[in-house]
């Protein structure tokens, strides 16, 4: 019984270890997608005021 137990444990801390990492990793991908965008504007911005 107890064996089984700390099987199961074992098996709930890996799968919110995986789903923690996976939440990282789309955190990240958002922060950069939206640094892309920032720079993109910025830049677009400046083209902007310089040609008008």
């Amino acid at each position: 019984m107890f064996n089984r137990s700390r099987i199961l444990l074992i098996i709930l801390s890996t799968n919110n270890y995986i789903f923690i990492n996976r939440n990282i990793m789309l955190f990240l991908r958002f922060t950069v997608v939206l640094g892309f965008i920032g720079v993109f504007l910025q830049l677009f911005f400046i083209f902007i005021n310089n040609n008008f």
